[in-house]
């Protein structure tokens, strides 16, 4: 069996038990392990972190492991200050010695969510902003900035469709082209405790080739204020393709938790 099988199998697993063990919640509103970024924010005082173990194969046998992390702390009633990063990684190739970082490329973004519906169709717009300071073998120092549009529609009964549209600049220092990016994420409800979605997205450099990826997951709340979520989906580029899996967790505090 294939790691990714593997990891499937015991990702099935875990979720089947917490299942059976905790009573559903209402669950809280996340920007992961779906690719497709929420237009709302997290209201004024409230940190949220996201997290997971995320494994990715490109088919040559070899593997990579990571543990990326999204901070989120809310700003007020519109906007929020966000800190993300790949985390530690460990690269397995096919052939040749492991590779280990302790720290990916680091992003610094603000949310702000400049409009909210009144139970119509669309419920809610807002701007994405950030920046990469990457720290990799020769390269240091900020090395992409990026502005993406945000946008919540809600079909009732707890289906709704997120939709971003944005572009991300690979050099701030040079003329480089712009990088545009989309993604469309659906979210529906699977009974009293679970929530899925399926989504697509696309990459489209400047002088590159295009990448498209499509994926789908899971959501189960365990409290008000935390929750699991588990993903598997694909993207190509060109010939290649790449397989991954995600397992994570999200929680919030402060003055925005449910029930304060």
């Amino acid at each position: 069996m294939t790691m990714i099988g593997r990891a499937l199998r015991g990702t099935i697993a875990v979720l089947s038990f917490l299942a059976a063990g905790w009573a559903g919640a209402g669950g809280i509103d996340t920007d992961r392990p779906d690719m497709a970024d929420s237009a709302e924010t997290l209201g004024p005082e409230t940190f949220q972190l996201e997290s997971g173990l995320l494994a990715a194969t490109d088919g040559s046998g070899g593997a990579a492991y990571s543990l990326p992390l999204l901070l989120r702390f809310g700003l007020g009633d519109k906007f929020e200050a966000r800190l993300g990063t790949g985390g530690p990684t460990l690269t397995v190739p096919g052939t040749g010695p492991s590779e280990a970082t302790v720290l990916g490329d680091v992003q610094l973004g603000v949310k702000w969510n400049f409009f909210k519906g009144e139970g119509g169709l669309l419920e809610a717009l807002g701007l994405l902003a950030d920046s990469t300071w990457a720290q990799g073998a020769g390269s240091w120092g900020w090395d992409a900035w990026g502005v993406k549009l945000c946008a919540n529609l809600d079909f009732q009964n707890d289906r709704g469709l997120g939709v971003n549209f944005g572009f991300e600049s690979p050099d701030p220092a040079g003329p480089a082209p712009l990088e545009w990016g989309t993604a469309f994420s659906f979210g529906f409800p699977l009974g009293p405790d679970w929530s899925g979605y399926l989504e697509t997205s696309a990459s489209l450099p400047g002088g590159g080739e295009a990448t498209w990826g499509l994926d789908g997951g899971v959501k189960r709340p365990l409290a008000e204020d935390l929750q699991l979520d588990a993903a598997l989906g694909s993207s190509w580029t060109g010939a290649s393709n790449e397989i991954f899996l995600t397992l994570g967790f999200s929680f919030r505090v402060g003055k925005g938790r449910a029930g304060d």
